[in-house]
């Protein structure tokens, strides 16, 4: 693609379907100014995106016309943010093909940027990795591979890793299985995360063979990982990892547990720090598929054992951001454990057991 037809390309899109919002004249006409610079442009683009898609996502958000919330705004407000809601659309749409385009022009092809990756020039690696990983398809995983093979420096290597991740490629669950045995324990960390974002059956098994890692950032990241990819299969084996000291397993197993996990979690409320454990109970409290009764045994039990400010404040942070409409009983019992408790300063809680680290 030539330059005169990257721009007339860019300016179609901005055109297209900026002449539709409010901001469609001014946009249209400041386009060719734009394509003149293209650091200007990617700024530009940068900058009007997330502010458009979340325009678009607030006005997707307004209640529904059968709801009592819908009833209270007038038809002038509804219908105007529902135009609002399709300003949004078209202008998010409009921004992102815009940096796409950006993004994309004069990008190496796929030989080009494995030719690069054996340059003595560090910046151009760096941007042959960045060009790979946009490319982002199976082919890319071997020489990224290799380039590991090679002998990195350090951060390099961590970079190679994580882009692994972004490509999320099966392709890379060997070496990064791989790289889970790396003599450093910051790499095998950014393996366990680059695992958790690739969808394969055998991520799960490999993650959780990180929980009895010798160093216990690895075995925090391996318990974050299993919640992230909704491994609800490895809750017993999380139990137990919370239980030998790796507390970011509290936090996946209110992502993952039942009503039965709370149970045993709630337990540990004077044994473990409070805050170790309410990160955990707060996922129990934002879940939707937890029943309602589950949800609020968790705060009786919260503020029979340890009815402290540090439990109400909790559970403040907690109601502030349920939504205005939620008329739960868990809300209504987090309100009123709030109006019982005295605001004195939080007993200090008692130390975690000392245990060997992982799980076996």
């Amino acid at each position: 693609m030539t330059d005169s037809d990257f721009q007339r390309a860019v300016l179609s899109v901005w055109t297209e379907q900026s002449r539709h919002t409010v901001l469609g004249a001014a946009m249209a006409a400041m386009g060719e100014r734009i394509i003149a610079a293209w650091p200007l442009a990617r700024l530009v683009v940068r900058s009007f995106e997330r502010g458009a898609l979340e325009l678009a996502t607030l006005a997707d958000s307004a209640p529904d016309a059968a709801t009592p919330e819908r009833q209270e705004l007038s038809e002038d407000l509804y219908e105007k943010l529902a135009r609002w809601a399709e300003r949004g659309r078209n202008l998010g749409s409009m921004v992102t093909r815009t940096k796409k385009l950006l993004d994309s022009y004069g990008a190496p092809t796929l030989r080009e940027a494995v030719q690069r990756l054996q340059s003595a020039n560090p910046d151009e690696v760096s941007e042959a990795i960045d060009a790979l990983t946009r490319i982002g398809t199976p082919e890319v995983v071997p020489p990224l591979v290799a380039l590991i093979h090679q002998g990195l420096p350090d951060a390099l290597l961590e970079t190679v890793v994580s882009k692994l991740g972004i490509i999320g490629r099966p392709e890379a669950i060997e070496e990064l299985s791989a790289l889970l045995h790396h003599r450093r324990p910051a790499v095998r960390q950014k393996a366990v995360t680059a695992l958790s974002r690739i969808r394969d059956p055998r991520v799960r098994a490999l993650i959780e063979s990180a929980l009895r890692d010798s160093d216990s950032a690895v075995r925090g990241e391996a318990a974050t990982a299993l919640g992230r990819i909704n491994a609800r299969a490895s809750v017993e084996l999380l139990q137990r990892a919370f239980e030998r000291n790796v507390p970011e397993a509290a936090e996946a197993l209110g992502a993952l547990g039942d009503g039965a996990v709370a149970d045993r979690l709630l337990e540990a409320v004077g044994r473990a720090p409070l805050s170790v454990l309410l990160p955990g109970f707060r996922r129990f409290l934002d879940r939707r598929d937890l029943a309602d009764d589950v949800k609020v045994r968790i705060i009786e039990q919260l503020v029979s054992r340890s009815p402290t400010a540090q439990v109400k404040g909790f559970l403040r942070e907690w109601v502030a951001a349920l939504p205005p409409a939620d008329r739960s009983r868990a809300r209504a019992r987090a309100e009123r454990a709030i109006r019982q408790i005295n605001d004195a300063p939080a007993a200090p809680a008692a130390p975690a057991r000392p245990a060997a680290g992982g799980a076996s």
